[in-house]
């Protein structure tokens, strides 16, 4: 079991841990070795104390080597962190092992998080918005990092306790060690995480975002081949497209958001694929903005959302109440996607049935 002190005083990010709250925290120290094999003693002792005000949760991992060694932790892009000396966090806020949010942060304060659910689903594009800072010292290195309560979906007035794990990888060895120990033969480690005591937030705030967007574009059209260049005049959507997109924390657990006209440019390329013999449908990540939240709640056999290709609009509400989780999209499509096998085309959406078509999707 972890449990998490209550911050009198105000805690500054800077991963020197040297606020009198740090102190006074019991530390988590025993970590066991989880890769490349289970129950081996790690090389260097790991202390993690967690603490919590009424809008942040705190975290300080202090990481000792039980050898000299050179710690591996580079500035580098946000995400890449695979190859440093690093510390992890996953949260269970709801405590039914079916979703956990995944923090990882090296030596150096660089942050990689995802989020993944019970059967699997994998959630790289999701990004929590949350303070670290990585010290490097003789001997070791330290973390300490703050997550806003906006930043997660919680349950309130629940009996059962967040659950977590902490986790260490030592980057020389490729080791990687765990609180609690965790067995692969056990199940998912997701149904394996100890209670996280202490962790009680009646509030998150309004958790209001604005996503607006402007694409502005020219050139020159010849009307006829007679004609000269001219520059083409001022419109919609021609050379002005305007775009919003909102989100809104209804309450700490459920969120509703909505888009007109999004533009998706920013969203990263897919990779190239071959589509010639294909003995099954193309299944493209999900990275777009608008349907990250909850995208666990859409099963992929009932709703893939990037057969969603260029909505007009679109409004969803995502969440968990209690028991019941519920997931709710709608929106209007002015450019739906074919059928992605053609040996078995989905009724409707061959292409020339989706040709200049729209499509309402509910």
């Amino acid at each position: 079991m972890a449990h998490a002190l209550r911050a009198e005083e105000s805690i500054a990010v800077d991963g020197l841990l040297d606020e009198a709250a740090w102190e006074r925290a019991s530390p988590i120290t025993s970590f066991v070795g989880i890769a490349p094999t289970e129950g081996f003693d790690p090389s260097g002792d790991t202390r993690v104390r967690v603490l919590v005000d009424d809008k942040k949760l705190y975290i300080g991992f202090e990481c000792d080597f039980d050898e000299p060694t050179r710690v591996r932790g580079y500035y580098a892009a946000r995400e890449d962190v695979n190859q440093d000396d690093q510390v992890g966090i996953y949260l269970d806020p709801f405590g039914d092992g079916r979703r956990t949010y995944i923090l990882y942060i090296n030596a150096v304060g660089v942050q990689q998080d995802f989020i993944v659910t019970l059967d699997g689903r994998f959630n790289g594009a999701w990004d929590a918005v949350f303070q670290s800072r990585g010290r490097i010292r003789d001997g070791g290195f330290d973390v300490e990092l703050a997550i806003p309560f906006q930043s997660l979906r919680f349950p309130v007035g629940s009996d059962r306790p967040w659950r977590a794990m902490f986790t260490r990888k030592f980057a020389a060895r490729d080791e990687k060690a765990a609180f609690p120990a965790v067995r692969q033969d056990l199940g998912p480690y997701l149904l394996q995480y100890a209670p996280l005591e202490g962790v009680k937030p009646q509030k998150s705030g309004i958790g209001l975002e604005f996503l607006p967007t402007v694409v502005l574009r020219t050139g020159q059209d010849r009307p006829s081949p007679d004609e000269e260049l001219a520059w083409r005049a001022p419109g919609f959507p021609d050379t002005v497209d305007p775009s919003l997109g909102v989100k809104v924390q209804l309450t700490p657990s459920s969120t509703l958001d909505a888009t007109v006209n999004p533009d998706f440019s920013q969203v990263e390329a897919d990779p190239d694929f071959v589509d010639n013999n294909l003995r099954f449908a193309l299944f493209l990540a999900e990275r777009r903005p608008f349907f990250q939240e909850g995208a666990e709640r859409f099963d992929s056999s009932l709703l893939y959302t990037r057969s969603v290709v260029d909505p007009l609009y679109g409004v969803k509400a995502t969440g968990k109440e209690k028991a019941l989780a519920f997931g709710v999209l709608h929106g209007l499509d002015e450019r739906p996607a074919r059928s992605f096998v053609g040996e078995r085309p989905t009724p409707g959406f061959s292409e020339d049935d989706v040709a200049d078509a729209l499509a309402l999707v509910s």
